[in-house]
């Protein structure tokens, strides 16, 4: 099968999981007691030749759903964290949320520029961010318990390199905002299934 998940139970992570360029294994850690990769965001952006803070697993499927549960804490604060789908250094379709005192946003970027945003409660415990691929494009949105996903955007299926692209970084990654210490983010539940 195609299909990928991880709940992060096992004592060490599943053999997909690598990083796009050569990083800190520091920022990363397996809690297994708690289910969940924790990431430390870093200062540095994700761009052409950058060492961030990202992991991922290759994409197999042309036509695919990766969804990835993620723990909102206030830990969170002053951090971009979430998932992305990386086809080449400049063709990246990032989700996140940032984090603030007074509120917590989902955005959607393509590559350096954010195409769409939503204000989620602060007093929300886990997300799930889904972003869907399908032969009409690219669907961007999330979801609450077990509501129906909530739809931030959609890009045209060619939006990135090809909707027919395969071997693409199905990722998770976090950027620092500032240079306060100790942000980090939870994730859990790591799912890509195919069409």
């Amino acid at each position: 099968s195609s299909d990928f998940h991880d709940n992060f139970a096992a004592p060490m992570l599943k053999k997909e999981w690598s990083h796009r360029r050569v990083t800190d294994i520091a920022r990363f850690q397996l809690l297994q007691e708690k289910q969940c990769l924790r990431l430390w965001p870093k200062a540095t952006p994700i761009e052409n030749r950058s060492q961030s803070s990202l992991i991922g697993f290759r994409q197999t499927q042309s036509f695919f759903t990766y969804q990835v549960e993620v723990e909102l804490s206030e830990k969170m604060a002053d951090a971009e964290c979430g998932i992305g789908i990386i086809q080449k250094d400049d063709h990246r379709l990032l989700m996140a949320i940032i984090r603030d005192q007074n509120n917590t946003q989902i955005v959607v970027k393509q590559n350096n520029n954010t195409i769409a945003s939503n204000t989620i409660p602060n007093s929300l415990e886990n997300i799930n961010l889904v972003i869907t691929c399908t032969a009409s494009g690219y669907e961007c949105g999330y979801k609450i318990c077990e509501q129906p996903m909530h739809t931030i955007t959609t890009l045209a299926a060619d939006a990135l390199v090809s909707k027919y692209y395969t071997g693409a970084l199905c990722c998770l990654y976090g950027i620092a905002l500032d240079d306060k210490q100790g942000s980090y983010v939870d994730f859990h539940d790591v799912r890509f299934t195919t069409k």
